[in-house]
């Protein structure tokens, strides 16, 4: 099984946002269309919200056998199928909405399930909660009480299940039956994952190899291909 995030590797980093290089990005998914139609598994990963992924995959055609996005909060297979879904206890998300509520920050909250943005209810099956507030001492301050992950940014602070790379892979491995694993990545935050399952980053990305073990470099992810057909 090959997996790869979309960041970095799919769609390179240039400061703006947008593809570099369309001819680039054309090899690649040719590629993976050869890789995924010779039997090979391919897992791709992104840190986006559904809405935005799904858009993307669509409007590039992405080949991929699975996807998982919310960074590994929800995982589907190609229809669609639910391979892994981290959905918060429904006594924390009272709990956060408790807070929320005597912090008077209801107007800064949004609720997210599987399908993206939602209501807040038992039903939807929340997966992240994401609070936009630019001060968060009042609110870090009162999370502290609460067993919940969180990622904080500029824009405020996402709450979520706690689970790294590492324990999705082995999940999604167990599940799809497949014991050989090559990741590809330029998150410095997946170098664990990296490390562990003979890992690649892009050579000029945002990785920095030195004294990193078991983890090689390669300027693309059709270059990778071609070393593991």
């Amino acid at each position: 099984m090959l997996i790869s995030s979309y960041e970095g590797v799919i769609k390179p980093f240039n400061g703006e946002g947008n593809i570099i290089d369309k001819i680039y990005l054309k090899k690649d998914l040719k590629a993976l269309r050869e890789y995924i139609d010779n039997n090979g598994t391919f897992l791709l990963m992104t840190k986006y919200k559904p809405n935005y992924v799904f858009d993307i995959i669509n409007k590039l055609n992405i080949p991929h056998n699975y996807i998982s996005y919310y960074d590994g909060l929800v995982t589907l297979d190609d229809s669609n199928n639910i391979i892994n879904e981290e959905i918060i206890d429904k006594n924390i998300v009272r709990d956060i909405t408790k807070i929320v509520k005597e912090l008077k920050l209801e107007s800064n909250v949004n609720y997210y399930n599987k399908d993206g943005i939602t209501t807040l209810s038992e039903e939807n099956g929340i997966i992240l909660i994401e609070i936009l507030v630019s001060n968060l001492v009042n609110i870090a301050r009162r999370l502290k009480e609460i067993d919940v992950g969180h990622t904080i940014n500029t824009n405020g602070i996402k709450l979520h299940n706690e689970k790294n790379k590492i324990e999705l892979i082995e999940t999604i491995k167990e599940v799809t039956n497949q014991n050989t694993v090559t990741m590809i990545s330029d998150y410095k935050s997946d170098i664990s994952a990296l490390q562990k399952y003979n890992g690649y980053c892009i050579t000029k990305g945002n990785i920095d190899r030195n004294n990193l073990e078991n983890i090689n470099s390669v300027p693309n992810i059709r270059t990778l291909i071609k070393k593991i057909k």
